[in-house]
């Protein structure tokens, strides 16, 4: 999937499948469970769904668009569990919401308890689900229950990746990616320019501990002077238990790799970092765009001013008591006008009766 300036596209084995133009502002979005369709969640905070087959035009105009459902700020992550069942929805107020997907109105929880902008949530299997926001920590929750499982502090495990520390010491925490593969939760970081994984316990109920309860988490920093932008996990080999994970950093745009080798009863390994080679020129172009990051790095600065909320809370009474007055003022003057224009047609009337008469 892409979606650059509002138009959204399906690749198939390197090609483009079929491309639509949305009129839309759209944060995020992921396919539905019979891959015949898309749902895309808006900035303004309606999901919609999108039709992708039935037409394999390269562009394709669209008019109406079913709203699935909808919040009351931006969303910034949309996914369905395994089964299909359940859609995860999450926004910049915190808020993660879980509904039906066949019957979107009906929600089954909230799970709250992030106290900043939730980024991306993820289901490792249909009945938890696993989230990421600004406060810095990494929930589990029982997604039809809306009950926080286990939950840990990410930054402290950052700083000590390999000396990780943040890129700008008043910069917030921001995890553009989050991404589950098998028993373990990557974590793709650009506050702190690094790449991180977190193992799981086996039922995915909770985050896998070592010795003195702390977390199983290791990680790699990016290329030296360079910044994160994204990650993907290609070749998941269940029997060697590793895969490999991809990042791309600004500002050269480089593809750069890591093997994650995880054992039940050890730390992970990471392999040295191997740069990809052969890259087409498109690639290498600096500073592309990158609409899903700009936008979560643009959502942190848009805090609410609650200056005008407390003065209104501060002088409410005294508020509404203007208003009151105001409201009675106005109804005086209507009625004052409404007897004006009753006495003055009645004079019309008795002057046409006099002037009636022979």
């Amino acid at each position: 999937l892409e979606f650059v300036e509002r138009t959204v596209s399906v690749y198939y084995l390197n090609k483009v499948f079929v491309t639509r133009i949305i009129k839309k502002k759209v944060g995020c979005l992921t396919f539905m469970p019979d891959e015949r369709s898309l749902l895309l969640g808006e900035k303004s905070g309606y999901v919609i769904c999108v039709p992708i087959d039935g037409d394999n035009s390269d562009l394709f105009q669209i008019d109406e668009e079913d709203a699935f459902l909808g919040h009351l700020s931006l969303l910034t992550s949309i996914v369905l569990n395994r089964e299909g069942r359940l859609i995860g929805t999450c926004d910049r107020d915190e808020k993660i919401r879980i509904s039906r997907s066949s019957h979107p109105h009906v929600i089954e929880s909230f799970c709250l308890g992030h106290t900043k902008s939730v980024f991306e949530i993820s289901f490792p299997d249909d009945n938890h689900l696993i989230s990421v926001a600004g406060d810095g920590f990494v929930r589990i929750w029982n997604a039809l229950e809306g009950v926080e499982l286990d939950a840990i502090e990410i930054t402290p495990y950052l700083n000590k990746i390999r000396g990780c520390e943040t890129h700008n010491e008043t910069q917030d925490f921001l995890a553009s990616r989050l991404i589950i593969i098998g028993c373990m939760a990557v974590l793709g970081v650009r506050s702190h320019d690094c790449i991180a994984a977190l193992k799981l316990s086996n039922d995915f109920s909770a985050f896998a501990r070592g010795d003195g309860s702390d977390a199983v988490v290791g990680g790699v920093l990016c290329p030296k002077n360079e910044r994160f932008i994204d990650c993907c996990v290609i070749n998941h080999r269940v029997t060697e238990k590793d895969f490999e994970i991809v990042c791309t950093t600004e500002p050269l745009s480089r593809f750069v790799s890591w093997i994650v080798v995880y054992c039940k009863d050890s730390a992970l390994e990471w392999s040295q970092m191997k740069e990809w080679d052969a890259l087409p020129s498109e690639l290498k172009a600096e500073n592309g765009r990158f609409p899903r990051l700009q936008m979560l790095m643009e959502m942190g600065k848009n805090f609410v001013n609650m200056g005008g909320v407390e003065a209104y809370e501060k002088g409410k009474e005294e508020t509404h008591k203007r208003i009151k007055e105001r409201h009675q003022r106005h109804q005086a003057k209507r009625k004052r006008q409404r007897v004006r224009i009753d006495e003055k047609g009645e004079v019309d009337e008795k002057e046409k009766g006099e002037a009636s008469i022979p």
